[in-house]
């Protein structure tokens, strides 16, 4: 029932587009592989991608554990596998940062889900989105929400923390500090308008 990115194209340049996204995907991740935890990060990430919409497994109609993987898959692996990269993994920043990422993903899955339901629901695609009632749908959709602001002020607060400890210069120091103060701000304003 939705719009299929290969339509307008002859399936060989379809496919050759998708080869070189692989070639392309595969290059920029050797250089990592030897990093701690990253290539069983990268290839459980590849793993997941994959089983979300392909059959036999297709987890996006799993209920709420499509919601989880695709959160999953979507932002809390590729946040990791950011950190293993960078050498930074198992640090108490890549845990507030992959913690409040996953809660940013689910958010806007969830979403994505309530937007997509009549879609889902005329193709009996059995979505999480499409099982739920649209009521508690909404109410969810309301608690993940608050949830994803209160995860951003996490995150706000870490990097405030986590930078002027780098050793950075005193502008990253000022700016590191001033991002909690916009952050409150912009909160409260959002709380209000709630």
């Amino acid at each position: 029932g939705k719009k299929n990115a290969f339509d307008n194209h002859p399936g060989s340049a379809g496919l050759l587009r998708l080869s070189l996204l692989a070639c392309i995907a595969l290059l920029s991740g050797l250089p990592f592989v030897l990093r701690p935890i990253f290539l069983p990060l990268w290839a459980g990430w590849i793993f997941i991608t994959c089983a979300y919409s392909l059959k036999p497994l297709r987890l996006k109609e799993r209920g709420i554990w499509g919601l989880g993987v695709s959160s999953l898959a979507q932002w809390t692996l590729p946040m990791l596998i950011a950190f293993s990269a960078m050498e930074r993994f198992g640090h108490g920043d890549m845990a507030v940062f992959a913690i409040a990422n996953s809660i940013s993903g689910a958010t806007l899955e969830i979403a994505h889900q309530r937007h997509d339901r009549t879609k889902d629901l005329s193709t009996g695609t059995e979505t999480f989105g499409a099982r739920v009632v649209p009521k508690k749908l909404d109410r969810l959709y309301a608690g993940a929400l608050a949830l994803d602001k209160l995860a951003i002020g996490c995150v706000a607060i870490t990097v405030s923390l986590v930078v002027p400890g780098l050793g950075q210069t005193l502008f990253w120091t000022g700016a590191a500090l001033f991002l909690p103060a916009v952050y409150l701000v912009i909160a409260l304003a959002a709380l209000l308008e709630n």
